[in-house]
């Protein structure tokens, strides 16, 4: 029989070319490292599949009664909601949670789950990963405990999924558009990640459908989509585009941050919301409420993905039968735009 030989942190400082203080450095964050530093050291990780003390928590039959739960930012107020779930059924179950924010940094995020790992947390809620990037290190530890992927792509085989139906909602907003007689409709979305790869699929299906070509010019891409910043970078981003193709009437932005730098940048042109120019946008978070005119989104049942998910996660820990993928119900919310 053929025996694999666990990769160590010896391999990953002789193949970085760093040396083992440094290498813990990086995987600790207990240290100033050069950014550049870190960059090669983690390309050295990802090369070796390496996974500091994947096993080890194994060898401890303890429980901890803490999950680790990974988000994308805490600025946007759709994970904020959706964490409140989470919360609610852990405490009842006497669970403590670690929240950590990537900041949408895919290093960080990578870093977040070995430290989690480390501190031997019972189980990992992932809200909407970048696993193109991540993917391996997910694989990795769900195959020691349990790993919950909140609305991401379905690349880990041990993992369990719970999303809303983001393609059913994304349909609802072309199909609303098109029906209302829009045929010049911008799309607006952030980086690369399954939430805004999936509405734009359905963005391009919906238009094809209906006979409407897809005009690559009326897609728009802002770095992120999750920060704070998220709103002026949006709202440069429909400026731009707003004046450059005046034909444009309506816009299917991928979240309420998105959708409100869009009605800032219409505010500005003097443009009539929704008389000119009609925005959706998707996670109906409070902020629909207070925006002027108020904003129409997709409810995609915040609080209700996180008490599922957090359902699903105690009861794989506590080994009763939990198995298949959630897929929660959306829902188009028209208001003033």
């Amino acid at each position: 029989m053929l025996f694999i030989k666990k990769k160590t942190i010896v391999d990953v400082a002789r193949l970085s070319g760093f040396s083992i203080s440094t290498v813990s450095r990086v995987l600790n964050g207990n240290y100033p490292v050069k950014h550049s530093t870190k960059v090669i050291i983690q390309e050295a990780i990802d090369l070796l599949n390496f996974s500091p003390n994947i096993l080890a928590r194994g060898l401890i039959g303890a429980k901890t009664f803490t999950i680790g739960i990974i988000v994308p930012s805490l600025e946007n107020l759709f994970f904020s909601e959706l964490i409140r779930g989470i919360d609610d059924v852990l405490l009842d179950n006497n669970y403590t949670a670690f929240i950590c924010s990537t900041n949408e940094d895919d290093l960080l995020e990578k870093k977040h789950i070995t430290n989690l790992v480390d501190r031997k947390v019972d189980g990992i809620i992932s809200i909407s990963p970048n696993t193109m990037s991540t993917g391996s290190y997910y694989e990795n530890i769900s195959r020691s405990m349990p790993v919950i992927i909140i609305n991401g792509e379905h690349e880990c085989e041990d993992c369990h999924f719970v999303s809303s139906d983001q393609e059913a909602g994304a349909a609802q907003v072309l199909e609303y558009l098109i029906a209302e007689g829009h045929q010049k409709i911008a799309f607006l979305r952030g980086h690369d990640i399954y939430a805004y790869n999936i509405k734009e699929k359905i963005y391009r299906r919906i238009l094809q459908e209906k006979g409407i070509e897809v005009d690559e010019s009326l897609i728009a891409r802002i770095s992120a989509g999750n920060s704070l910043s998220t709103v002026d970078e949006s709202k440069e981003k429909m400026l731009k585009l707003l004046k450059e193709r005046k034909n444009i009437t309506a816009l299917f932005a991928c979240n309420d941050l998105m959708a409100v730098g869009a009605l800032n940048a219409a505010v500005q042109l003097n443009m009539k919301v929704p008389e000119d120019f009609r925005i959706i946008g998707f996670d109906n978070t409070i902020i629909c409420s207070l925006t002027q005119p108020t904003l129409s989104s997709v409810d995609q049942s915040m609080k209700l993905l996180g008490v599922t998910s957090a359902k699903k996660i105690m009861s794989l820990i506590n080994e009763t039968t939990y198995l298949g993928e959630s897929i929660l119900e959306t829902a188009l919310i028209i208001r003033k735009t």
